[in-house]
Protein backbone atom coordinates (compact mmCIF):
# COMPACT_ATOMS: atom_id res chain seq x y z
CA UNK A 1 0.00 0.00 0.00
CA UNK A 2 0.99 3.72 -0.83
CA UNK A 3 1.89 6.17 1.69
CA UNK A 4 -2.08 8.37 1.24
CA UNK A 5 -3.20 4.83 1.55
CA UNK A 6 -2.17 3.79 4.70
CA UNK A 7 -2.87 7.06 6.11
CA UNK A 8 -6.31 7.11 4.62
CA UNK A 9 -6.87 3.44 6.48
CA UNK A 10 -5.46 4.77 9.91
CA UNK A 11 -7.82 4.06 12.81
CA UNK A 12 -9.56 1.12 10.94
CA UNK A 13 -9.93 -2.05 12.23
CA UNK A 14 -11.34 -5.31 11.75
CA UNK A 15 -13.99 -5.08 14.25
CA UNK A 16 -15.49 -2.11 12.04
CA UNK A 17 -18.86 -1.92 10.24
CA UNK A 18 -18.99 -1.45 6.54
CA UNK A 19 -20.49 2.29 7.65
CA UNK A 20 -17.66 2.48 10.21
CA UNK A 21 -14.88 1.87 8.08
CA UNK A 22 -16.73 4.29 5.10
CA UNK A 23 -16.80 7.04 7.82
CA UNK A 24 -13.28 7.26 9.49
CA UNK A 25 -11.41 6.91 6.03
CA UNK A 26 -13.98 9.68 4.44
CA UNK A 27 -12.79 12.17 7.43
CA UNK A 28 -8.96 10.94 6.90
CA UNK A 29 -9.73 11.81 3.57
CA UNK A 30 -10.74 15.33 4.24
CA UNK A 31 -8.64 15.66 6.94
CA UNK A 32 -5.44 15.20 4.68
CA UNK A 33 -6.56 17.51 1.71
CA UNK A 34 -7.02 20.58 4.26
CA UNK A 35 -4.05 19.23 6.16
CA UNK A 36 -1.71 19.16 3.13
CA UNK A 37 -2.97 23.25 2.32
CA UNK A 38 -2.48 24.92 6.25
CA UNK A 39 1.56 24.77 5.69
CA UNK A 40 1.57 26.38 2.41
CA UNK A 41 -0.74 28.95 4.25
CA UNK A 42 1.09 29.26 7.46
CA UNK A 43 4.64 29.87 5.86
CA UNK A 44 2.68 32.12 3.12
CA UNK A 45 1.39 34.57 6.07
CA UNK A 46 4.72 34.44 7.84
CA UNK A 47 6.35 35.98 4.89
CA UNK A 48 3.59 38.74 4.42
CA UNK A 49 4.36 39.51 7.79
CA UNK A 50 0.49 38.52 8.72
CA UNK A 51 1.76 36.14 12.20
CA UNK A 52 -1.64 35.91 14.21
CA UNK A 53 -3.12 34.30 10.25
CA UNK A 54 -0.37 32.31 9.83
CA UNK A 55 -0.52 30.83 13.39
CA UNK A 56 -4.51 29.50 12.46
CA UNK A 57 -3.44 27.28 10.04
CA UNK A 58 -0.46 26.39 11.34
CA UNK A 59 -2.13 24.94 14.61
CA UNK A 60 -4.12 23.53 12.65
CA UNK A 61 -1.31 21.75 11.19
CA UNK A 62 0.10 20.48 14.59
CA UNK A 63 -3.37 19.41 15.87
CA UNK A 64 -3.88 17.27 12.67
CA UNK A 65 -0.29 15.66 12.64
CA UNK A 66 -0.55 15.00 16.11
CA UNK A 67 -3.66 12.89 15.73
CA UNK A 68 -2.65 10.69 12.83
CA UNK A 69 0.67 10.38 15.32
CA UNK A 70 -1.82 9.46 17.88
CA UNK A 71 -4.40 7.45 15.33
CA UNK A 72 -1.12 5.20 13.66
CA UNK A 73 0.32 3.98 17.35
CA UNK A 74 -3.17 3.46 19.23
CA UNK A 75 -5.26 2.86 16.32
CA UNK A 76 -7.86 5.25 17.48
CA UNK A 77 -9.23 8.87 16.31
CA UNK A 78 -8.85 11.46 19.27
CA UNK A 79 -11.88 13.76 20.08
CA UNK A 80 -14.99 13.35 18.85
CA UNK A 81 -16.12 13.29 15.00
CA UNK A 82 -17.84 16.72 15.83
CA UNK A 83 -14.66 18.40 17.09
CA UNK A 84 -12.93 17.78 14.13
CA UNK A 85 -15.47 19.78 12.39
CA UNK A 86 -15.47 22.45 14.19
CA UNK A 87 -11.73 22.74 13.54
CA UNK A 88 -12.48 22.69 10.34
CA UNK A 89 -15.74 24.72 10.08
CA UNK A 90 -14.22 27.30 12.65
CA UNK A 91 -10.92 27.98 11.49
CA UNK A 92 -10.93 29.25 8.14
CA UNK A 93 -14.04 31.96 8.86
CA UNK A 94 -11.54 32.83 11.90
CA UNK A 95 -8.28 33.35 9.71
CA UNK A 96 -10.90 35.74 6.75
CA UNK A 97 -11.33 38.00 10.24
CA UNK A 98 -7.37 38.12 10.60
CA UNK A 99 -7.60 39.26 7.18
CA UNK A 100 -10.16 41.89 7.12
CA UNK A 101 -13.14 39.89 5.79
CA UNK A 102 -14.29 38.90 2.90
CA UNK A 103 -12.68 40.92 0.02
CA UNK A 104 -9.50 40.95 1.38
CA UNK A 105 -9.46 37.43 2.71
CA UNK A 106 -9.57 35.97 -0.29
CA UNK A 107 -13.18 34.24 0.67
CA UNK A 108 -10.67 31.56 2.46
CA UNK A 109 -13.91 30.63 4.44
CA UNK A 110 -14.91 28.82 1.43
CA UNK A 111 -12.87 26.46 3.55
CA UNK A 112 -14.95 25.56 5.98
CA UNK A 113 -17.75 24.33 3.71
CA UNK A 114 -14.90 21.01 4.13
CA UNK A 115 -17.43 20.77 7.47
CA UNK A 116 -20.17 20.06 5.70
CA UNK A 117 -19.29 17.87 3.03
CA UNK A 118 -17.51 15.72 5.71
CA UNK A 119 -21.04 15.73 8.30
CA UNK A 120 -22.84 14.72 4.44
CA UNK A 121 -20.87 11.68 3.30
CA UNK A 122 -19.68 10.32 6.88
CA UNK A 123 -22.80 10.80 9.02
CA UNK A 124 -25.44 11.08 6.59
CA UNK A 125 -27.72 14.18 5.16
CA UNK A 126 -29.09 15.23 8.35
CA UNK A 127 -25.57 15.64 10.32
CA UNK A 128 -24.46 17.82 6.91
CA UNK A 129 -27.71 19.82 6.94
CA UNK A 130 -27.27 21.15 10.31
CA UNK A 131 -23.31 21.83 9.47
CA UNK A 132 -24.67 23.62 6.28
CA UNK A 133 -27.09 26.00 8.19
CA UNK A 134 -23.98 26.65 10.79
CA UNK A 135 -21.58 27.37 8.12
CA UNK A 136 -23.79 29.39 6.24
CA UNK A 137 -24.70 31.26 9.66
CA UNK A 138 -21.40 32.10 10.41
CA UNK A 139 -21.00 33.67 7.04
CA UNK A 140 -23.90 36.16 7.29
CA UNK A 141 -22.51 37.24 10.60
CA UNK A 142 -19.04 37.90 8.75
CA UNK A 143 -20.84 39.84 6.10
CA UNK A 144 -22.21 42.57 9.43
CA UNK A 145 -18.67 42.66 10.32
CA UNK A 146 -17.09 43.11 6.85
CA UNK A 147 -16.93 46.83 6.83
CA UNK A 148 -15.23 47.04 10.11
CA UNK A 149 -12.94 44.42 9.40
CA UNK A 150 -11.73 46.01 6.07
CA UNK A 151 -11.52 49.31 7.72
CA UNK A 152 -9.35 47.33 10.79
CA UNK A 153 -7.36 45.51 9.09
CA UNK A 154 -5.07 47.02 6.24
CA UNK A 155 -5.16 44.65 2.70
CA UNK A 156 -2.50 42.72 1.20
CA UNK A 157 -1.71 43.89 -2.03
CA UNK A 158 -4.16 43.27 -4.74
CA UNK A 159 -1.95 40.63 -6.67
CA UNK A 160 -1.49 38.29 -3.87
CA UNK A 161 -5.38 38.64 -2.71
CA UNK A 162 -5.77 37.68 -6.81
CA UNK A 163 -3.76 34.72 -6.57
CA UNK A 164 -5.25 33.82 -3.18
CA UNK A 165 -8.63 34.09 -4.92
CA UNK A 166 -7.64 31.38 -7.22
CA UNK A 167 -6.13 29.09 -4.56
CA UNK A 168 -9.21 29.34 -2.36
CA UNK A 169 -11.54 28.33 -5.45
CA UNK A 170 -9.34 25.77 -6.70
CA UNK A 171 -8.48 24.08 -3.25
CA UNK A 172 -12.31 23.60 -2.01
CA UNK A 173 -13.21 22.17 -5.21
CA UNK A 174 -10.39 19.77 -5.41
CA UNK A 175 -11.20 18.53 -1.73
CA UNK A 176 -15.14 18.52 -2.96
CA UNK A 177 -14.03 16.10 -6.17
CA UNK A 178 -11.54 14.33 -4.56
CA UNK A 179 -13.71 13.92 -1.52
CA UNK A 180 -17.13 12.25 -3.14
CA UNK A 181 -14.57 10.40 -6.05
CA UNK A 182 -13.40 8.23 -2.77
CA UNK A 183 -17.00 8.16 -1.18
CA UNK A 184 -18.17 6.96 -4.88
CA UNK A 185 -15.34 4.58 -5.30
CA UNK A 186 -16.13 3.09 -1.77
CA UNK A 187 -20.09 3.28 -2.57
CA UNK A 188 -19.48 1.51 -6.00
CA UNK A 189 -17.17 -1.61 -3.73
CA UNK A 190 -19.66 -1.92 -1.27
CA UNK A 191 -22.41 -2.13 -3.97
CA UNK A 192 -20.09 -4.50 -5.96
CA UNK A 193 -20.08 -6.83 -2.48
CA UNK A 194 -24.02 -6.73 -1.86
CA UNK A 195 -24.04 -7.52 -5.31
CA UNK A 196 -22.12 -10.51 -5.02
CA UNK A 197 -23.76 -11.64 -1.48
CA UNK A 198 -27.27 -10.99 -3.05
CA UNK A 199 -26.07 -13.67 -6.00
CA UNK A 200 -24.80 -16.23 -3.45
CA UNK A 201 -28.17 -15.88 -1.81
CA UNK A 202 -30.65 -15.52 -4.90
CA UNK A 203 -30.34 -16.97 -8.56
CA UNK A 204 -29.63 -13.96 -10.95
CA UNK A 205 -32.72 -13.73 -12.71
CA UNK A 206 -34.73 -13.53 -9.16
CA UNK A 207 -32.03 -10.92 -8.00
CA UNK A 208 -32.70 -8.95 -11.04
CA UNK A 209 -36.20 -9.12 -10.20
CA UNK A 210 -35.80 -7.87 -6.68
CA UNK A 211 -33.83 -5.05 -7.54
CA UNK A 212 -36.70 -4.08 -10.54
CA UNK A 213 -38.94 -3.29 -7.93
CA UNK A 214 -41.19 -7.27 -7.59
CA UNK A 215 -42.23 -6.95 -3.95
CA UNK A 216 -43.37 -10.37 -3.77
CA UNK A 217 -41.75 -12.96 -5.77
CA UNK A 218 -43.69 -16.73 -6.68
CA UNK A 219 -44.01 -18.37 -9.61
CA UNK A 220 -45.50 -21.85 -10.73
CA UNK A 221 -43.40 -24.14 -13.13
CA UNK A 222 -44.97 -26.68 -14.52
CA UNK A 223 -41.85 -29.37 -15.50
CA UNK A 224 -39.17 -29.22 -13.47
CA UNK A 225 -37.24 -32.22 -11.65
CA UNK A 226 -35.53 -31.84 -7.61
CA UNK A 227 -33.02 -33.51 -6.70
CA UNK A 228 -32.37 -34.37 -3.12
CA UNK A 229 -29.63 -36.09 -1.60
CA UNK A 230 -28.34 -36.63 1.62
CA UNK A 231 -25.47 -38.61 3.61
CA UNK A 232 -26.12 -41.92 4.54
CA UNK A 233 -25.30 -42.42 8.01
CA UNK A 234 -24.67 -38.69 9.17
CA UNK A 235 -25.98 -38.76 12.32
CA UNK A 236 -24.11 -41.59 14.01
CA UNK A 237 -21.04 -39.91 12.25
CA UNK A 238 -21.58 -36.28 13.48
CA UNK A 239 -21.73 -38.18 17.37
CA UNK A 240 -18.66 -39.37 17.23
CA UNK A 241 -16.96 -36.13 15.18
CA UNK A 242 -16.12 -32.85 16.57
CA UNK A 243 -18.40 -29.69 15.43
CA UNK A 244 -15.39 -27.82 13.86
CA UNK A 245 -14.79 -30.90 11.48
CA UNK A 246 -18.11 -31.64 10.70
CA UNK A 247 -18.74 -28.22 9.90
CA UNK A 248 -15.46 -28.45 7.79
CA UNK A 249 -16.17 -31.31 6.03
CA UNK A 250 -20.01 -30.29 5.00
CA UNK A 251 -18.67 -27.29 4.06
CA UNK A 252 -16.07 -28.74 1.43
CA UNK A 253 -18.86 -31.27 0.07
CA UNK A 254 -21.08 -28.70 -0.29
CA UNK A 255 -19.12 -26.41 -2.39
CA UNK A 256 -18.43 -29.71 -4.19
CA UNK A 257 -22.13 -30.13 -5.42
CA UNK A 258 -22.23 -26.06 -5.83
CA UNK A 259 -19.66 -27.07 -8.63
CA UNK A 260 -21.43 -30.28 -9.74
CA UNK A 261 -24.59 -28.43 -9.56
CA UNK A 262 -23.68 -24.83 -11.68
CA UNK A 263 -21.74 -27.78 -14.23
CA UNK A 264 -24.66 -29.25 -14.95
CA UNK A 265 -27.37 -26.37 -14.92
CA UNK A 266 -29.98 -26.79 -11.83
CA UNK A 267 -30.55 -24.14 -9.31
CA UNK A 268 -29.56 -24.79 -5.78
CA UNK A 269 -31.94 -23.97 -3.22
CA UNK A 270 -30.45 -25.12 -0.08
CA UNK A 271 -29.03 -26.82 2.48
CA UNK A 272 -30.63 -28.70 5.13
CA UNK A 273 -28.34 -30.37 7.86
CA UNK A 274 -26.50 -32.95 5.61
CA UNK A 275 -28.94 -32.73 2.80
CA UNK A 276 -28.53 -31.16 -0.32
CA UNK A 277 -31.57 -29.89 -2.57
CA UNK A 278 -31.64 -28.37 -6.11
CA UNK A 279 -33.91 -28.38 -8.69
CA UNK A 280 -33.79 -28.22 -12.79
CA UNK A 281 -35.52 -26.11 -14.71
CA UNK A 282 -36.22 -23.61 -12.56
CA UNK A 283 -35.86 -20.42 -12.58
CA UNK A 284 -35.10 -21.06 -16.08
CA UNK A 285 -37.51 -23.21 -18.34
CA UNK A 286 -35.16 -26.28 -19.60
CA UNK A 287 -36.65 -29.56 -21.86
CA UNK A 288 -34.47 -31.61 -20.60
CA UNK A 289 -34.72 -30.45 -16.62
CA UNK A 290 -34.80 -34.52 -15.97
CA UNK A 291 -31.93 -35.81 -18.01
CA UNK A 292 -29.95 -32.69 -16.09
CA UNK A 293 -30.76 -33.81 -12.85
CA UNK A 294 -29.78 -37.35 -13.03
CA UNK A 295 -26.68 -36.46 -14.71
CA UNK A 296 -25.73 -34.94 -11.99
CA UNK A 297 -26.85 -37.67 -9.48
CA UNK A 298 -24.69 -39.77 -11.23
CA UNK A 299 -22.15 -37.85 -10.08
CA UNK A 300 -22.75 -36.71 -6.69
CA UNK A 301 -20.84 -39.73 -4.92
CA UNK A 302 -18.39 -39.63 -7.10
CA UNK A 303 -17.63 -36.41 -6.77
CA UNK A 304 -17.36 -36.57 -2.91
CA UNK A 305 -15.39 -39.32 -2.85
CA UNK A 306 -12.76 -38.16 -4.67
CA UNK A 307 -12.09 -34.65 -2.89
CA UNK A 308 -13.12 -36.20 0.77
CA UNK A 309 -12.14 -39.69 0.69
CA UNK A 310 -8.67 -39.08 2.82
CA UNK A 311 -10.54 -36.77 5.32
CA UNK A 312 -13.99 -38.68 5.47
CA UNK A 313 -13.46 -41.68 3.50
CA UNK A 314 -16.82 -43.73 5.00
CA UNK A 315 -19.00 -41.16 3.22
CA UNK A 316 -21.65 -42.43 1.02
CA UNK A 317 -24.51 -41.01 -1.22
CA UNK A 318 -28.00 -41.72 -1.55
CA UNK A 319 -30.13 -39.34 -3.74
CA UNK A 320 -33.70 -38.79 -4.61
CA UNK A 321 -35.23 -37.37 -8.09
CA UNK A 322 -38.61 -36.57 -8.84
CA UNK A 323 -40.44 -34.46 -11.47
CA UNK A 324 -43.35 -32.34 -11.81
CA UNK A 325 -44.76 -29.03 -10.85
CA UNK A 326 -43.32 -27.25 -8.45
CA UNK A 327 -43.66 -23.69 -6.93
CA UNK A 328 -40.94 -21.27 -6.50
CA UNK A 329 -40.73 -17.73 -4.87
CA UNK A 330 -38.23 -15.37 -2.36
CA UNK A 331 -39.78 -16.23 1.36
CA UNK A 332 -39.22 -13.77 4.13
CA UNK A 333 -38.19 -9.69 4.07
CA UNK A 334 -35.35 -9.46 6.50
CA UNK A 335 -33.20 -12.98 6.02
CA UNK A 336 -34.77 -14.06 2.97
CA UNK A 337 -34.26 -17.04 1.15
CA UNK A 338 -35.09 -18.47 -2.35
CA UNK A 339 -37.35 -21.84 -1.71
CA UNK A 340 -39.09 -24.49 -3.84
CA UNK A 341 -42.12 -26.65 -2.68
CA UNK A 342 -44.90 -28.70 -2.97
CA UNK A 343 -45.09 -32.46 -3.85
CA UNK A 344 -42.74 -33.02 -6.02
CA UNK A 345 -40.17 -31.07 -3.49
CA UNK A 346 -41.41 -33.94 -0.50
CA UNK A 347 -41.33 -36.81 -2.86
CA UNK A 348 -37.76 -36.26 -4.16
CA UNK A 349 -37.00 -36.09 -0.31
CA UNK A 350 -38.77 -39.10 0.75
CA UNK A 351 -37.47 -41.33 -2.00
CA UNK A 352 -33.93 -40.18 -1.06
CA UNK A 353 -34.61 -41.60 2.21
CA UNK A 354 -35.53 -44.81 0.81
CA UNK A 355 -32.66 -45.21 -1.67
CA UNK A 356 -29.45 -47.76 -0.99
CA UNK A 357 -26.62 -46.43 -0.56
CA UNK A 358 -24.72 -45.28 -3.34
CA UNK A 359 -27.85 -45.30 -5.16
CA UNK A 360 -29.77 -42.85 -7.36
CA UNK A 361 -34.19 -43.20 -6.74
CA UNK A 362 -36.09 -41.87 -9.07
CA UNK A 363 -40.29 -41.65 -9.59
CA UNK A 364 -41.82 -42.83 -12.71
CA UNK A 365 -42.24 -39.71 -14.01
CA UNK A 366 -38.57 -39.06 -14.12
CA UNK A 367 -38.05 -42.47 -15.72
CA UNK A 368 -40.53 -41.60 -18.18
CA UNK A 369 -38.37 -38.64 -19.49
CA UNK A 370 -35.01 -40.32 -19.04
CA UNK A 371 -35.76 -43.83 -20.26
CA UNK A 372 -34.78 -43.31 -23.73
CA UNK A 373 -30.75 -42.08 -22.19
CA UNK A 374 -30.46 -44.27 -19.06
CA UNK A 375 -30.42 -47.66 -18.29
CA UNK A 376 -33.06 -48.03 -14.70
CA UNK A 377 -34.43 -51.12 -13.04
CA UNK A 378 -38.15 -50.85 -11.70
CA UNK A 379 -38.13 -51.71 -7.59
CA UNK A 380 -41.10 -53.05 -5.84
CA UNK A 381 -43.22 -50.82 -4.92
CA UNK A 382 -41.77 -48.90 -1.52
CA UNK A 383 -44.35 -46.99 0.80
CA UNK A 384 -43.44 -43.30 0.41
CA UNK A 385 -45.08 -40.97 3.13
CA UNK A 386 -48.04 -39.25 2.17
CA UNK A 387 -48.49 -41.09 -1.21
CA UNK A 388 -48.73 -45.00 -0.10
CA UNK A 389 -47.31 -47.63 -2.21
CA UNK A 390 -44.93 -46.21 -4.87
CA UNK A 391 -43.68 -47.73 -7.76
CA UNK A 392 -39.82 -45.97 -8.34
CA UNK A 393 -36.94 -46.66 -10.01
CA UNK A 394 -32.85 -46.80 -9.49
CA UNK A 395 -30.83 -45.34 -12.42
CA UNK A 396 -27.92 -47.32 -13.39
CA UNK A 397 -25.89 -45.94 -15.93
CA UNK A 398 -26.01 -43.66 -19.29
CA UNK A 399 -27.47 -45.75 -22.08
CA UNK A 400 -24.19 -46.11 -24.44
CA UNK A 401 -25.63 -45.90 -27.98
Amino acid sequence: KTLVSRLILLGISDLDDERQRLNKATTNVISLIVTSFAPFWSVTYLVLDRPISAAIPGCYSILSAASLVWTARTGRMPGSPATRMILIGTLPIALQWTLGGFEQGSMVALWAFAAPLLALVAYGARAGATWFVVCMAAIVISGFFEPTLRDAIGPLPRQIQTAFFVLNMAGPLTAVMLTLAYFARQRDAANARTEDLLLHILPPTIAQRLKGGEAQIADRHEHATVLFADIVGFTAFADATSPERIVTLLSRAFVELDELAARHGLEKIKTLGDGYLAVAGVTTPRPDHALAATAMALEIELTLVQALAEEWPSIRMRVGLATGPVMAGVIGTDRFSFDVWGDTVNTASRIASLAEPGGVQITEETCDSVRDHYRTERREAVEVKGKDLMTTYVVLEPVID
